[in-house]
């Protein structure tokens, strides 16, 4: 059984940020610049195998990627901190993103994800990063595992706000990690939705979501 985490490298330059959530215990709020290993510190136990599965902008011949050096070295030696003291088996996958965008890199990408899932896995995703359709590829392929697959399980769906939009001049804004698996769980309800149920779930969804 492996803790699978999966997510899109980001391509800026991240400045040094406190994080802080409700969702999930972080012990130290300046430890990281990425939200991810706060996930993982707080998810993965002594002795577990970790599987991380990343979308890395590539490399052209002419010019480097921001991408693939923030994955290098930011992400990666963040992910083995996190981890350290566990005694836990690390696995890195990383999945090309190419320069060229169209409806079948988009297809390729998630046929790349899903097959490396594997029966058992207990998914996590982070949707901070990554372009739309290579965020929603990997929100596809968490449904798609977890349906066609066997014992395979979502576990947690998370998005780290970074900015909120408002420039006030205060720029030691502290960073939030959410957890929004209710949202998987959504679109899972939606998925297996019948014509005519509208109306009965309706009402589920105003007994389920408060205001």
């Amino acid at each position: 059984m492996r803790k699978v985490f999966l997510s899109n490298i980001f391509i800026q330059n991240l400045e040094k940020t406190v994080f802080k959530s409700d969702d999930f215990i972080i012990s130290d709020e300046t430890k990281y610049l990425c939200s991810l290993p706060y996930v993982i510190e707080d998810r993965v136990k002594e002795g577990d195998t970790v599987c991380i599965i990343t979308g890395v902008n590539q490399s052209t011949d002419k010019q480097e990627n921001k991408g693939k050096k923030n994955y290098e070295e930011i992400f990666k030696p963040e992910i083995r901190r996190s981890v350290e003291g566990k005694n836990v088996t690390l696995e890195f996958y990383e999945i090309p993103i190419m320069k060229h965008y169209d409806a079948d890199a988009f297809n390729s990408f998630f046929r790349q994800v899903v097959e490396l899932l594997q029966e058992g896995d207990i998914l996590h995703l982070d949707l901070t990063w990554g372009l739309k359709p290579y965020t929603t590829s990997l929100f596809i392929a968490l449904m798609y595992a977890e349906n066609a697959g066997i014992d395979v399980k979502v576990d947690t769906v998370f998005y780290a706000h970074r900015y909120d939009g408002v420039d006030d001049g205060n720029h030691d804004k502290p960073s939030f990690i959410y957890d929004i698996t209710s949202l998987y769980y959504l679109n899972s309800l939606a998925g297996h939705a019948k014509k005519g149920q509208r109306p009965m779930l309706d009402h589920i969804l105003r007994f389920l979501i408060k205001e």
